[in-house]
């Protein structure tokens, strides 16, 4: 009896060559999808940008709602990587007190258009569009160029980021 109790044991486990057979599979899968993730990392600034780009948009649009005065968000020149929010006086200035400013960050930029002001009034509309163009649309960038956001601002305040070009 004794000796049948000994023959069913076995053992389990791996052994080395195996344990590096697997090492060596990983390795390879991981050499190949390497160079896809500098891709990755890119779009995912340039997302980052264009979403940070519309939050500031919509902080100016929401002063000018809750404090029932016009404010504006003004971008320099491009590439852009700060914004002030400001009162505006009237409906065609961006020149009152600096309520919020910030920077876009990680090197990342408004590239069009130029020195642009987008004024809000106290229901959110947006006041200094020229006529027959509803909407205005930023481009965003990184810093090398890979993947280009744009930002859509509607006359009527509603603010979408989307893939641009490259992405």
């Amino acid at each position: 009896m004794r000796e049948s109790c000994t023959r069913l044991r076995t053992q389990s486990g791996m052994t080395l060559v195996e344990l590096m057979v697997v090492l060596g599979i990983i390795v390879v899968l991981g050499a190949a999808i390497y160079p896809s993730l500098g891709n990755v990392l890119q779009v995912t600034g340039s997302k980052g940008a264009a979403e940070q780009v519309a939050s500031a948009i919509r902080l100016a649009r929401q002063f000018a709602i809750t404090r029932g005065t016009n404010h504006c968000i003004r971008f320099g020149a491009t590439p852009s990587t700060h914004f002030q929010v400001r009162l505006a006086p009237d409906d065609t200035n961006c020149t009152g007190a600096v309520v919020d400013e910030d920077d876009i960050g990680h090197g990342l930029a408004v590239l069009n258009p130029a020195n642009l002001s987008i004024i809000f009034n106290p229901i959110g509309n947006v006041r200094n569009f020229t006529p027959g163009n509803p909407t205005v649309t930023l481009d965003v960038n990184t810093n090398p160029a890979s993947c280009q956001m744009q930002v859509l601002v509607t006359l009527y305040g509603g603010v979408r980021a989307k893939t641009g070009v490259g992405c």
